[in-house]
């Protein structure tokens, strides 16, 4: 098994691996925004805030609603261009995301989306994601609601990639995932969890893009795979918090 240390910055690696994260282009071919699927909130964080800087010299603003309160954003390289929403329900947050249409159609500024994480205030999360389109007439009043609201959240998103340009990520935590894969290199083994939704041509959502808990005790190691549907093996990059180095390993494939 091969491995090699990649000693360059995370935009020379995205000029060698563009299909993975872009930062440039954000060339998405099956969704309108980008979702990143996570279980560890502290890992999410370090990596949020890393694309934050590197996206700060490509946006005229981040826009960051950070529903998980009780993480602090820190370590930002030019806090002056990002702007902070707090929100504690989703009828507020639908509020503030909503404002942004006259916000960004008078600035005409690039700007760059982080939603972190919407289905915090979801208690039906499992039936009620973005790509769901059918609600069954058996559910609660809440989840109709919730249902409602989700539907809100798409139509606005989809009005500011559209009509304003933004770039969105979409941030979603997985309370009980789904374990699918024991993910094994050379020097360390690692588990695989999946989306509750798979990338389909035509959806709102593109999840191709994960955050893995590793095996390692320190929290701040994150992990980002992309799976081919076609081979039993996948490439594992690892991201080091701060960004020192990358690296690439051919890895080991096998589904539970």
């Amino acid at each position: 098994m091969e491995s090699k240390i990649f000693d360059c910055t995370l935009d020379e690696w995205i000029n060698i691996r563009p299909a993975i994260i872009d930062l440039g282009k954000w060339n998405i071919q099956e969704g309108e925004v980008i979702e990143l699927n996570y279980t560890l909130s502290e890992s999410k964080k370090c990596l949020l805030t890393y694309i934050a800087n590197q996206a700060s010299d490509q946006f005229d603003i981040i826009i960051w609603f950070n529903m998980c309160r009780t993480l602090k954003v820190v370590d930002l390289k030019n806090p002056h261009k990002v702007l902070i929403y707090s929100s504690f329900n989703l009828q507020e947050f639908l509020i503030q995301a909503a404002s942004l249409s006259s916000f960004l159609k008078d600035s005409k500024l690039r700007s760059l989306i982080i939603i972190d994480s919407y289905n915090t205030f979801l208690m039906h999360d499992s039936v009620l994601h973005l790509d769901k389109s059918n609600i069954n007439e058996k559910h609660n009043k809440e989840a109709l609601l919730e249902a409602a609201l989700s539907r809100k959240l798409q139509q606005i998103l989809i009005k500011l990639k559209q009509k304003y340009g933004s770039t969105i990520i979409l941030c979603r935590k997985e309370y009980f995932p789904k374990k699918i894969a024991n993910i094994v290199t050379a020097t360390a083994s690692f588990t695989f969890y999946a989306a509750m939704c798979e990338p389909e041509k035509g959806k709102l959502i593109d999840s191709r893009y994960f955050l893995l808990e590793s095996c390692f005790d320190e929290i701040g190691n994150m992990l980002h795979a992309l799976v081919k549907q076609e081979k039993s093996s996948v490439e594992l990059i690892l991201f080091r918090y701060p960004i020192e180095w990358i690296f690439q390993d051919d890895i080991k494939y096998e589904p539970l």
